[in-house]
């Protein structure tokens, strides 16, 4: 199975990079990886995202619908 390429980002803000982030985990949820920011010049940072699919035995998990309540519940 081929890897996945890893989505980079160059010359992102530092004040950018936890909205980054936040986009790439509700982007990608269960799917990511890793994500990696790197300092460039400044105040300007690298970012990649790696991501990999989730393994067949767990999907069924994750396409399960949770009530609500229930969820809050268990935090």
């Amino acid at each position: 199975m081929p890897r996945r390429p890893t989505m980079t980002e160059e010359r992102v803000p530092l004040f950018l990079l936890p909205h980054m982030v936040m986009r790439g985990i509700r982007t990608h949820g269960e799917e990511l990886e890793w994500v990696m920011a790197r300092r460039m010049s400044h105040h300007y940072y690298s970012m990649s995202i790696r991501t990999q699919p989730v393994r067949r035995e767990f999907q069924k998990f994750r396409l399960m619908k949770v009530p609500a309540r229930a969820r809050r519940d268990e935090i």
